[in-house]
């Protein structure tokens, strides 16, 4: 999917409108989160400079299936590493909870991205 073909996508599932009604801005504002916050840390440079946009739009060009499959090695992980570290005293069993989170995390996120891609590709 070209860049102008997925913006009239987001444009016709009115995704701008949906974050306005949501008050998506208003809740990130209150989590902390701001314009200014944002511009101070540098993150859409940063995000330039790691290349994460032309990621974002690999990604839009995917099969949304198959960013979601990508999300079960990760969840298999979470599962092995509760399975696998031994919670035998306090550091090994922050240890398996945060690998755990982590992994569960990143597995989330790739199943409702891809998720997000089908919607948008429909």
């Amino acid at each position: 999917m070209t860049p102008s073909n997925f913006l009239k996508k987001l444009e016709e599932k009115k995704l701008l409108s949906f974050v306005e009604s949501a008050g998506l801005l208003s809740a990130a504002e209150k989590a902390g989160v701001t314009l200014s916050k944002v511009e101070d840390l540098k993150l859409l440079s940063t995000a330039e400079r790691l290349g994460l946009l032309s990621l974002v739009e690999s990604a839009a060009s995917t099969d949304g299936a198959t960013i979601s499959s990508l999300a079960i090695p990760f969840f298999i992980l979470a599962c092995a590493s509760l399975l696998a570290i031994p919670d035998t005293n306090a550091a090994l069993t922050v240890a398996q909870d945060a690998l755990a989170a982590l992994f569960l995390g990143l597995s989330a996120t790739l199943l409702l991205g891809g998720r997000a891609i089908n919607a948008l590709n429909e």
